[in-house]
């Protein structure tokens, strides 16, 4: 991982004052992603409905953590941040927006391990550059992360603050 890649360090703290966090992103065609919390607490479920309110498809994916999550979709591809907003961290997927399959899912280093007993966490998505960019902001402070579209690999990782 490097923090030298050309343009990356153009690339400043940007925040848009809102809580992205969401369940649902609506998209141009009328259908939505819909991001949920199963149950069990062991799983979250990402789906893409048709503006019928049928399900396209349906992904379950391990997070014991996750109780929220930030959407972007772009070129055919659906871009999850999931994370706890009392914890640190977040994770990152790729999915066909199509079918639904797990392209890359990638663990973010964020600000790393803390000890607290009180904690907030927020996530916002960007592209720049052709690289997907993670803005977190944490009780702990705010983290810059940059990965390849591709393959879901981190490039660089930086305190914002």
């Amino acid at each position: 991982m490097t923090n030298d890649l050309p343009g990356q360090e153009n690339i400043s703290w940007q925040w848009d004052g809102e809580d992205t966090a969401g369940s649902v992103l609506q998209v141009e065609d009328g259908s939505r992603f819909v991001f949920a919390r199963i149950a069990d607490g062991e799983m979250v479920e990402l789906q893409q409905l048709r503006s019928t309110a049928t399900p396209v498809w349906t992904r379950r994916i391990p997070a014991v953590r996750a109780n929220a999550a930030v959407l972007l979709h772009r070129a055919g591809k659906l871009y999850a941040a999931l994370y706890s907003n009392i914890a640190t961290g977040c994770r990152i997927l790729a999915l066909d927006a199509a079918s639904g399959d797990v392209l890359w899912d990638t663990p973010l280093k964020g600000l790393g391990p803390l000890h607290h007993s009180k904690y907030s966490n927020l996530v916002q998505l960007r592209l720049i550059n052709n690289w997907l960019v993670v803005f977190g902001n944490e009780s702990g402070g705010k983290y810059i992360e940059v990965l390849d579209l591709t393959r879901g690999q981190l490039l660089s990782n930086k305190r914002a603050d």
